[in-house]
């Protein structure tokens, strides 16, 4: 039994792929309308 590894293992999957999930959304278009937004506002 590797015993509590078991638990801190789950831990960081859920984590890297809760990471992943957010990383995709932000590459397919969230993060380009943030950007587009702050480069007005840079411009302004």
């Amino acid at each position: 039994d590797s015993g509590p590894y078991d638990s801190l293992w789950d831990s960081m999957h859920q984590t890297v792929s809760t990471l992943k999930t957010i990383g995709n959304s932000l590459e397919n278009g969230l993060f380009d309308s943030n950007a587009n937004e702050t480069n007005d506002k840079v411009r302004n």
